[in-house]
């Protein structure tokens, strides 16, 4: 790690300057006890190695057993593993074996696998049995409140670790008080050290109004001086424009953004409308969870270097922009949406300080309301916040990006959304399951299978379906026919390799997805088959089923 951060050139960039200072804070910090801690650094800090660096320094000193990096998305964890990987090429190639394991919901294998391979596959998936763990928000807690044996396995490698939070304000609400519970749980009764990165400010802190929070005292924040880094890394100022429709949110684009921009919506189906609906002077990309891995890679890989290089583009893309991604435009588009989302939109304009830093940089976000693709039902979360927004923040702050108006934000989104006896934090009743005292009659009541049922982060589970995408995904899907034919088993390189070709397809589509796909290896791998005719070289996976319940 050392060696990765001393390799950095040297740069008279201001917001590098900052960013080794927050790196710095980070090493100091390191030698402090286990406990709960804070890294409150606004987006295009140097979060991710920053907090990386101090995990594995604070492990050092206190005897943590392993790093566990928890992040909201499963589209950007590949992202945050490559990043990882990169840092730790000599370790792997000295022990012969990737330190780094990926661990999210793209593919399982199979529950009876059979030959030498897979079972080391599920062995050190199902175990964690490897010092750098990249998962998501929903496997890790999920498996906390879990009944299954499969789940199970991992959480006696939980206890002496260092759990990193990554976007900790994004930890839903109907279900924070049961998350708080077990990570309070995990840092007093199992030795972890955990800390909450957010680019916004501390939203899980106890309060008079929010009773069920972290103490305050047990918090110990790395960033030095968080006000002071919001002022420092100020860089863009935001503009809300109302209800736009693609037509007329087109024109504004034209005049406004004229050497680059980035477009967020809420919906694929609104993403893929806008991109396919108009032509533009500017050479134009689409990203979407509808796209596997392997091709939003490679999208994201053009439109930065396209960038880097000083040259205008339009990227049109969903939320999976919003988190890890490194890009920097002078313009962003934002539909709809609550300010802790606005914030991580505002992160991919002016990143580097380009346009300017302090009250007179020039970079801008604009908030639109998507007037032809309204926020679906399904997304309810999303409408509150984004009305949230709209009636409390908009209008009401002179900057709805500042820590005021963050604040007051997370208050209505957050803080008030307790309701009677704080059922609004555990809308389905996890920590009902489990009766308070140690008495024999409260341990034999505890109800473990009610509460996995009731602890579901995504109430639709999604299904993988594997994209025969490039070359190198052609080659992929061959060889698992080859081996299906054979009789010899997938291998954990192809696994890992399917993660990279694979989309998350919801129920209602996943009958007419299984018509246009072969299965292979008893379920394990569903493969799209005539992908030129199912998925568009530019938008990825065609709709299936009701197309209007788009909203990946």
């Amino acid at each position: 790690m050392r060696s990765s951060v001393e390799s950095f050139p040297e740069t008279t960039c201001p917001v590098d300057k900052v960013r080794q200072d927050i790196h710095r804070a980070c090493v100091q910090s390191a030698a402090l006890r286990p406990g709960f801690f804070s890294l409150t650094v606004p987006t295009g800090g140097g979060k991710t190695l920053a907090s990386l660096d101090f995990a594995l320094r604070h492990a050092c000193t206190h005897g943590h057993r392993r790093i566990i990096y928890a992040i909201p998305f499963t589209s950007i964890i590949d992202q945050n593993a490559g990043i990882f990987r990169k840092v730790f090429h000599s370790l792997a190639e000295a022990w012969g074996h990737d330190p780094v394991l990926e661990h999210h919901s793209n593919f399982d294998a199979p529950s009876e696998p059979s030959g030498n391979e897979v079972p080391l596959w599920r062995k050190a998936a199902e175990n964690w049995d490897a010092p750098l763990i990249a998962t998501t928000n929903v496997q890790f807690f999920e498996s906390l409140y879990a009944n299954r044996p499969s789940r199970c396995r991992k959480l006696h490698r939980i206890a002496r670790s260092v759990i990193i939070l990554d976007e900790a304000q994004a930890i839903p609400v109907f279900l924070i008080h049961p998350i708080l519970h077990a990570l309070e749980c995990l840092v007093k009764d199992f030795g972890c050290t955990v800390v909450f990165c957010t680019a916004t400010q501390p939203a899980l802190q106890q309060r008079d109004d929010f009773p069920i929070g972290i103490p305050a005292a047990d918090i110990i924040e790395i960033a030095p001086a968080p006000a002071a880094l919001q002022t420092q890394l100020r860089r863009v100022t935001a503009e809300p424009l109302g209800p736009l429709t693609h037509a007329a949110l087109y024109e504004h684009l034209r005049t406004h953004a004229q050497t680059g921009a980035l477009v967020i919506f809420n919906t694929t189906r609104a993403a893929a409308s806008f991109y396919h609906l108009h032509g533009s002077e500017l050479l134009k990309f689409h990203l979407s969870a509808r796209m596997c891995p392997a091709h939003r890679r490679a999208v994201l890989s053009k439109v930065a270097d396209l960038r880097r290089s000083g040259q205008s583009c339009l990227l049109v893309s969903t939320q999976v922009v919003e988190a890890g991604v490194d890009l920097s435009f002078p313009v962003v588009y934002r539909a709809e949406c609550g300010i802790d989302s606005l914030t991580q939109a505002a992160g991919r304009c002016n990143r580097h300080g380009e346009w300017g830093l302090g009250p007179d940089a020039q970079g801008r976000i604009y908030l639109f309301e998507a007037v032809d693709h309204p926020l679906p039902s399904p997304l309810a979360e999303l409408q509150r916040a984004a009305g949230i927004s709209k009636s409390q923040i908009i209008g009401k702050f002179p900057d709805p990006l500042s820590l005021e108006a963050i604040e007051a934000f997370f208050q209505q989104s957050i803080w008030l959304q307790g309701g009677h006896a704080g059922k609004g934090w555990d809308k389905n009743g996890v920590l009902d399951c489990f009766p308070n005292g140690d008495s024999a009659q409260a341990l034999l009541t505890m109800n473990f299978a009610s509460a996995a049922d009731a602890f579901q982060m995504i109430p639709t589970a999604t299904k993988a379906l594997l994209i025969p995408w490039d070359a190198e995904g052609e080659a992929l899907a061959a060889e698992l026919r080859q081996r299906e034919r054979t009789g010899i088993p997938p291998s954990l390189t192809l696994y890992r390799q399917a993660q990279q070709y694979s989309v998350h397809v919801y129920p209602h589509e996943w009958p007419d997805m299984l018509k246009k796909s072969e299965s292979l290896h008893e379920g394990a791998f569903v493969v799209l088959t005539q992908a030129n005719q199912h998925y568009d070289p530019d938008t990825g996976l065609k709709p299936g089923g009701n197309p209007a319940f788009l909203y990946v």
